[in-house]
C-alpha cells in the first residue's frame, strides 16, 4: 500500500499545488465541477469573507497532504 497525493490548478491562483483530493477545500460555483484551492488563497480570501459576515473556510489538517492510495 502507498500513497498518493493529487496535483491540479488551484481556481484563485491558477497555481499548481498539491492536495488530498476529498478533503481539499473546493469551489463549483465557477466551472460546475470541484475546483480545489490552495491554503494560500483560503488565507487571502478569508478576511473577506469574515468582513461580509460568513465564516471562514477552514481547511481539514491533512486537506494538503498525501492520500493513502486506496481512497483514488
Amino acid at each position: 500500500m502507498g500513497y498518493a497525493i493529487v496535483y491540479g490548478e488551484c481556481l484563485g491562483c491558477h497555481r499548481m499545488f498539491g492536495f488530498h483530493p476529498h478533503l481539499v477545500p473546493s469551489c463549483s460555483a465557477v466551472t460546475g465541477h470541484r475546483e480545489p484551492i490552495c491554503q494560500q488563497c483560503v488565507d487571502r480570501v478569508n478576511p473577506m469573507r469574515i468582513a461580509h459576515g460568513l465564516e471562514p473556510i477552514v481547511p481539514h489538517p491533512k486537506a494538503y497532504e498525501p492520500c493513502d492510495e486506496s481512497e483514488l
